[in-house]
């Protein structure tokens, strides 16, 4: 509540209640899903105050668990065992621990506190209560076309395409998304980057409640997915009706009604306290699937034994002239569509140059042999109806490493497309738990998996690998990690804004340096060859280069001449080259020596969702939201003539 506004000797200000209380991001992230009863009256309550909203002709437009504050009278929120203890850290384990464990459930008494909604900074005022879905943003320059304002985990379909058209429904789409957060414990689409999020948001409907927490009853199913609904049209129409059907839930007639009242019983604890991580893939649990031809519509090809060792290119990228400034550095090779049926989540090219690797949000990962005039898929992998969302080669080995989410927990295999064979290599299941990256070491005995806001290490030796150690530091999901030439240091950069510089000491792995890097999200690093150099960028649109030996942002370089996102930067080996690339095509080829722009080029201007380059450089290769993949030749220019032209 608002208490006054006003000025105090040229300072203004604004008097606001105080409430006491927790949100109910941090409740579910300390204590784990709510028990139906209480998640039903928290949306209710939710509701009734954006029906209050929408009657002022408010709408809210940033409504998700972070922004619903559960206050109480006396400032303190009673459970059944005393005072809800202080927030932890998010917990990761692995499925097989977290089965051996248990965990006493945090059960809230009835008295739950009062739901207050914070936060009007993105609301916008409608013409009123019968033309909301009318009202104009011309004198709100937040509101421009193609902005994108809300929070991707919790967005409405219809304003992530443009904020202006977002009205009531478009709150209560997102009240939805946290009706099912509080239920599950992790929102409707936890996978993938904020770009993948959205497009998800469009195409895809949520794991089924059911799956992730049984017992859900019917009804309560039955709202969450009206809310839900793709279209405004389908939802409801006004929060009132909302308020309606969960009265009905929560105190159902005695006549005339089949609902029962709903049961106070808490969930099951989904994650445990934090135990060692899961054994060597070399343990009896681990499976081995052999692939059925029939199980994929490209039937794979024996593919003898492969040298992944570096080779010489194909016939189009054998040739890369040195030239001092091309006009054109990139060429367009191919495109192959309908790779995916929707979004390219992670795609890679192996370090010889001859295959591509691409796996996407249906569930599928291809192989195709890129040394041809016409690219030919030659090994499918043996789908476990999982949403794949990294993969990589292994650097000096025939096989693959992919991951994704899988009935709620984040899986890794090893697949040996040679041998058509998968095997899993871990399992885990943490709050927010979502697969960002694989990055192998440049001599492929390490491997380091981004899950959540943790790092997973395993020690590689040949196609077993040790028990993955489970790495803390950050506050908020990685997004991309790199590891030194030599292999004995990595970094890891991501939504926290965090860098860390991890190094191997006597005893295990530790952050040898950390300190703070973008203003925005990070979406990618690599370091310097020969060099105590770390070049990061982000949805900042700048990249940044870290002198190792005194991180500070005063001594930080920064490189501009991008406008959009920027999606990789990488250093070429002993090149001398860094190279940039935002999500619309723009890249930038730098002289990494003098940090001047030496050329720039364009790839497909549609919206880059997965990208990745070999280590030479000479090749890149693109993903879209549309299941399309492209490959390009890069000509990489001299890095010693013709610089000032491009300063």
């Amino acid at each position: 509540m608002l208490y006054e506004s006003g000025e105090f000797e040229g300072t203004h200000f604004l008097a606001m209640e105080f409430a006491d209380g927790v949100t109910l991001e941090k409740m579910v992230r300390t204590h784990g899903q709510l028990n139906t009863k209480q998640a039903c009256d928290y949306i209710r309550q939710c509701a009734e105050g954006l029906q209050h909203a929408y009657e002022m002709g408010v709408v809210h437009r940033d409504i998700k668990p972070s922004n619903i504050l559960i206050s109480q009278k006396g400032g303190m929120l009673i459970a059944d065992s005393g005072s809800v203890p202080t927030a932890s850290r998010p917990q990761l384990v692995t499925v097989r621990d977290r089965d051996r464990l248990q965990q006493s459930s945090v059960q809230l008494s009835n008295t739950w506190g009062t739901a207050k909604i914070l936060d009007m900074g993105l609301a916008r005022i409608t013409d009123g209560t019968e033309n909301d879905g009318n009202g104009t943003d011309d004198n709100t320059p937040l509101t421009r076309a193609g902005a994108l304002l809300g929070t991707p985990d919790f967005i409405a379909p219809e304003q992530a395409r443009d904020a202006r058209k977002a009205d009531i429904r478009s709150d209560i789409y997102s009240l939805g998304c946290t009706f099912y957060y509080l239920l599950t414990g992790k929102p409707p689409f936890a996978g993938g980057t904020d770009v993948q999020k959205l497009i998800r948001h469009q195409s895809e409907k949520p794991y089924p409640i059911e799956q992730l927490r049984p017992g859900v009853p019917p009804e309560v199913l039955r709202i969450v997915e009206r809310m839900l609904e793709k279209r405004p049209d389908e939802r409801y129409q006004y929060p009132r009706q909302l308020v309606d059907a969960l009265n009905l839930v929560l105190q159902p007639s005695n006549q005339g009604q089949t609902s029962h009242p709903l049961s106070n019983t808490p969930p099951v604890a989904d994650t445990p306290v934090p135990v060692t991580a899961s054994p060597a893939p070399t343990s009896p649990e681990m499976k081995t699937v052999v692939m059925d031809d029939q199980q994929s519509d490209s039937p794979a090809t024996s593919l003898g034994t492969v040298d992944l060792k570096p080779q010489p290119l194909p016939a189009d990228i054998r040739e890369m002239k040195r030239e001092a400034s091309p006009p054109n550095p990139s060429r367009h090779l191919f495109t192959i569509n309908g790779v995916h049926e929707s979004a390219v989540s992670s795609i890679a090219l192996s370090p010889n140059g001859m295959f591509l690797a691409t796996c996407g949000l249906d569930g599928k990962a291809n192989l195709y042999d890129i040394t041809t005039d016409e690219p030919k898929r030659i090994a499918v992998f043996p789908s476990p109806s999982a949403e794949l969302l990294s993969i990589a080669f292994s650097p000096n080995s025939d096989y693959l490493v992919t991951g994704g989410i899988l009935n709620g927990t984040v899986r890794v295999w090893r697949w040996d497309f040679r041998q058509s064979k998968v095997a899993e290599w871990g399992a885990y299941s943490g709050d927010h738990a979502t697969l960002t990256s694989l990055t192998f070491s440049p001599d492929g005995t390490k491997l380091l998996a981004s899950i959540g806001s943790y790092l997973v290490h395993w020690k590689i030796r040949g196609t077993e690998a040790s028990a993955g150690t489970i790495l803390r530091g950050h506050s908020r999901s990685i997004r991309h990690t790199a590891f030194t030439e030599d292999g004995s240091r990595f970094a890891s950069v991501g939504e926290s804004r965090k860098i860390i510089i991890w190094q191997q000491s006597w005893l295990r792995l530790t952050q040898k340096i950390v300190f703070e890097g973008h203003s925005d999200i990070m979406t990618h690093c690599s370091f310097a060859p020969n060099r105590n150099i770390l070049a990061t960028c982000g949805l900042d649109r700048s990249i940044c280069l870290w002198d190792l030996d005194n991180p500070k942002k005063e001594t930080t370089f920064h490189l501009s001449h991008h406008q959009d996102n920027v999606r990789l930067v990488k250093y070429l080996g002993n090149e001398g080259i860094l190279v940039s690339i935002g999500e619309a095509g723009h890249g930038n080829i730098w002289d990494a020596n003098t940090n001047l722009l030496i050329s720039s080029f364009q790839l497909n201007p549609q919206l880059t969702v997965a990208i990745t380059m070999r280590e030479d450089g000479t090749a890149i290769a693109t993903g879209t939201n549309d299941g399309k993949v492209a490959v390009y030749q890069l000509t990489v220019p001299a890095t010693q003539s013709n610089l000032t032209q491009f300063a």
